[in-house]
């Protein structure tokens, strides 16, 4: 029958009833024997007698030589046998038998003066030149220290000193200032200087070589004014001038009362080499010349011209300014008689302008004007009715073309037709025919108003609409259904469900932002469940591999492992059982939670008040 059985470790305590063991000897004593194994040793105890080799130690006395050291007392007589102390490297040699004193004294001892550091020659030991009296260390010949010197007091060297043998060797001074008492000498110039880094150290920097030199400026002893551009006045210096200014709040520049910024106001005289470009008002209070060759060019991209000051208006003459199709303004000669039309507007004179006229009289101006006989015009307008009674041809030749400005137009009579060509305007408001799609004339059409990037969908048998919450965003190719997203990747706002019996993900890795992931949805009993990490591809194309996985087969669960598991499987025979622990104050009392009494072996148990641990075995 299984049950909870106490562990021993190292550090534990444990009370046990007793220990057996088919290689240990009765009356012998224990000890550790190779890597810790506990095992007979050569002395028995049986409860009077301390058996030690040939001899032994009774309640009575003692019948044994014992060597090592000994503390305590002895009654009765006692024989001791000590061996001879000699002299070792460095001692003076002297003789001890044991009975009579002797002085143990190191080489060379007699010739050690008071304060003096000593070293070993190697045969003595003998003074060297540095000095300790317990506060101040003096030497008289050059010192090298391979390791770290840390002094509270002062550190004085009145020879040559080096401080560190490597580059990656620090020196630290803890100092608030360092003086030097006697100014080093000058060098030829180089870049590198020394400057005190972030860490408090001291280290080389390369600086701009002019520096040493001339060519950098100054302020010729003058302090810059802010808002003031400065400028060179020789080949060194700076100056500035309230004439030139800057203001970086408006990005104005401003030159001897002109200003250029977004806008540009020149008060006296502006010339400009090549072409100008402004954004803003160009003022000009004095006369303007743009170009000075026929070649140039002068570009006004405003939508007006204003005139402020009105020209002086002459007689018109037959050359005169026009705005080209390229939005130019060039000269144009008028043709003849136009100029005498323009300056004098009389029926003579307008006769005299054209050149096609037919018929001869004055303009008529009427709001009915009447025509007899046959009217031939190129162009009739009639700002009127104009009534026909009789048949009606407009036009003569297909390259002919009627215009209507009219906004309806209103045809009496006009019989039913049966063909598929109906009448269009076009973009140029011309009325032409076309072909039309013959479903027009029954009922299988459908309307509906739709909106940009919105997907179109059916409210009844005739009508589609779209919403706003199904969406089709053609320049990053994405589908937007009530916020989840499908493109190359799919975003879903809310649930995924899926009715089918397998999901296939292929996928490097899978994210899951849940917590928790629910296995057998939907199972009323206990029933396998887990996850298979795929290791063959199986046979008849069902790959199988490693299962961890809640078995529960009897009337226990408990999780465990399982190979060679086929993806369709429906329960799983284990190979190995997953360890649980559980912790609790005081001893167990019940079986393991995961496994029972009978799967439950291995299961751990720790006491939490005497920290014992506990297996089910």
């Amino acid at each position: 029958m299984p049950s909870w059985k106490k562990v021993i470790v190292s550090g534990s305590q444990a009370h046990l009833s007793g220990i057996t063991s088919s290689v240990l000897t009765n009356d012998n004593l224990l000890i550790a024997g190779n890597v810790g194994q506990i095992e007979n040793s050569g002395l028995t105890y049986n409860g009077t007698t301390l058996a030690i080799g040939g001899a032994s130690i009774t309640s009575t006395g003692a019948n044994s030589v014992l060597t090592g050291s000994f503390a305590g007392t002895f009654s009765g007589s006692l024989s001791v046998d000590l061996q001879n102390l000699t002299q070792g490297t460095g001692i003076t040699a002297f003789t001890y038998d044991g009975n009579s004193p002797a002085t143990v004294a190191v080489s060379g001892a007699s010739a050690l003066s008071t304060n003096r550091v000593t070293k070993w020659t190697g045969a003595a030991f003998a003074d060297t030149t540095i000095t300790d009296n317990g506060s101040i260390i003096t030497t008289t010949t050059p010192l090298s220290v391979g390791g770290t010197i840390t002094t509270t007091g002062d550190l004085i060297v009145t020879g040559s000193t080096i401080l560190g043998d490597a580059s990656d060797k620090p020196l630290t001074i803890r100092g608030q200032s360092v003086t030097l008492s006697n100014p080093l000498a000058s060098t030829a110039n180089v870049n590198n200087i020394l400057v005190l880094t972030s860490s408090n150290r001291i280290s080389t920097q390369s600086i701009d070589s002019r520096v040493w030199g001339t060519t950098l400026v100054d302020n010729n002893g003058i302090s810059l004014i802010g808002g003031r551009v400065p400028f060179a006045t020789d080949g060194n210096s700076l100056i500035d001038s309230d004439r030139l200014r800057f203001n970086n709040s408006t990005n104005v520049l401003e030159v001897n009362t002109s200003t250029f910024g977004l806008d540009v106001n020149v008060v006296q005289n502006l010339s400009v080499a090549g072409n100008t470009t402004l954004q803003g008002n160009l003022i000009v209070t004095g006369s303007t010349t743009l170009g000075d060759a026929s070649g140039d060019a002068v570009t006004v991209n405003a939508q007006t011209l204003t005139l402020a000051n009105q020209l002086a208006v002459g007689a018109l003459s037959s050359t005169m300014l026009v705005i080209t199709s390229s939005n130019r303004v060039a000269t144009q000669t008028l043709g003849a008689g136009v100029a005498t039309f323009l300056n004098t507007p009389s029926s003579a004179n307008l006769a005299a302008a054209v050149t096609d006229e037919t018929g001869t009289g004055t303009l008529v101006f009427s709001a009915s004007p009447t025509f007899t006989g046959t009217v031939n015009a190129a162009n009739i307008t009639a700002t009127g009715n104009l009534i026909v009674t009789g048949s009606t041809t407009l036009g003569d030749a297909s390259g002919d073309s009627v215009t209507i400005n009219a906004a309806t137009i209103g045809i009496a009579n006009v019989g039913a037709g049966t063909t598929d060509t109906v009448l269009i305007r076009d973009g140029s408001n011309t009325i032409k025919t076309r072909t039309i799609d013959t479903r027009v004339w029954g009922s299988t059409l459908i309307d509906g108003s739709l909106t940009a990037n919105r997907v179109p969908f059916a409210s009844d048998a005739n009508t589609i609409t779209d919403d706003s919450n199904f969406t089709y965003n053609s320049g990053t190719d994405v589908l937007t259904v009530n916020g989840s997203t499908f493109g190359q990747d799919v975003v879903v706002s809310g649930n995924l469900t899926v009715n089918g019996t397998t999901t296939i993900l292929n996928v490097d890795n899978l994210l899951v932002e849940d917590k928790f992931i629910l296995l057998a949805s939907g199972s009323t009993s206990p029933t396998d469940g887990g996850i298979i990490v795929q290791t063959t591809t199986g046979s008849a194309n069902v790959a199988s591999g490693s299962a961890f996985y809640l078995e529960t087969g009897g009337s226990t669960q408990r999780w465990a492992l399982a190979q060679n598991v086929p993806q369709n499987a429906t329960a799983v025979t284990p190979t190995d059982y997953m360890v649980s622990a559980q912790t609790a104050a005081g001893d167990p009392s019940s079986n393991p939670t995961y496994g029972g009494s009978s799967v439950g072996f291995g299961n751990i148990y720790v006491n939490s008040s005497d920290e014992s641990i506990w297996i089910f075995s």
